[in-house]
């Protein structure tokens, strides 16, 4: 912060060095403007009345000097005013760019911290025990595959918020009933331990996205809602077409978000109050944002009586 103020005074003395600049040399011709036009006046009134007029002139030019000193003085002091708050307009997108990716550092740091030092246990444990037995050794190994799987899914989803389209397919084209066929693949077996019951849209929806996005944004939502949703729970996933785009709405019937919480979710590393200490890093809905956005679409949520994933993307145009 304090280096955004120093940077700020820096940048107001700057447009003020520039607007006194101006201001001053404007004030220097109006000047000689204004006392040779006096000058030749007097001149000509002197010509036709016959009597001195080179008092009158400098009074007049006394006059006009004032005037512009006074103009100046204003100049300047509501001009540093007005200097300071566009210098704070404009440094501050480029403080609050700043402060995110420091927060984001350090969350990044905190999150990447946790299975390290877990991983590190792991080994110190089983280096001091020996791992006598094969089943103390596949247990270690168990977990630490487990931390190992952690991180690895913690870098990929940092990469994705860094680059949101990896665009593994080859055209801006989806398939809507495609893409819920290949997330729902992908969360099999997370599918059969809830036992999830999963509604798609009867009639199918070409989307301007590719196909590879859509998939990681299906998948990041229904991972979501089966960890949320009660076992057993449902999911109900429609689509209807609004205007030039098409509105994909996935419905759970988990516990829904407190208001004070949901317009939050999107952020980076925010979890909320984490409904039954879900595991996760928080990155999963940045993800989705980031890829639907660079889609030109929306996303957004509702909660009433479950939480409600509204995806609005763009409609593929025909070939």
């Amino acid at each position: 912060m304090r280096y955004f103020n120093s940077a700020a005074t820096r940048l107001t003395y700057v447009y003020v060095a520039i607007l006194m600049t101006l201001s001053l040399a404007a004030s220097i011709w109006l000047y000689s403007v204004a006392g040779n036009e006096v000058s030749w006046v007097a001149l000509q009134t002197e010509a036709v009345a016959s009597h001195p007029t080179a008092g009158v002139v400098q009074s007049s030019k006394d006059r006009t000097l004032q005037s512009l000193i006074f103009f100046n003085l204003f100049t300047l002091g509501a001009g540093t005013l007005v200097s300071y708050a566009l210098a704070r307009r404009t440094l501050k997108p480029i403080q609050k760019s700043y402060e995110i990716q420091a927060n984001f550092a350090t969350d990044a740091s905190h999150e990447l911290r946790t299975p390290l030092t877990a991983l590190k246990a792991e080994l110190q444990v089983a280096k001091k025990s020996g791992l006598r037995s094969k089943k103390a050794m596949n247990t270690m190994i168990d977990s630490s595959l487990a931390e190992v799987s952690r991180l690895q899914q913690l870098t990929e989803r940092l990469l994705q918020l860094a680059e949101p389209s990896t665009h593994s397919g080859s055209q801006t084209r989806a398939n809507l009933l495609e893409a819920l066929a290949a997330a729902r693949k992908t969360l099999r077996p997370m599918i059969a331990e809830r036992q999830l019951s999963i509604t798609v849209p009867s009639q199918d929806a070409q989307l301007a996205i590719y196909k590879s996005d859509l998939t990681e944004v299906l998948v990041i939502i229904l991972e979501n809602a089966g960890k949320y949703s009660p076992p057993k729970g449902t999911v109900c996933i429609t689509c209807r077409p609004r205007g030039k785009m098409y509105e994909i709405r996935i419905h759970d019937s988990g516990p829904g978000i407190p208001a004070k919480h949901i317009s939050h979710i999107f952020e980076r590393f925010y979890r909320g109050e984490n409904p039954g200490r879900q595991s996760g890093f928080g990155l999963g809905l940045a993800v989705a944002k980031n890829i639907v956005t660079a889609a030109k679409g929306t996303i957004s949520a509702e909660s009433n009586q479950g939480t409600t994933m509204v995806v609005c993307i763009p409609k593929a145009t025909s070939v």
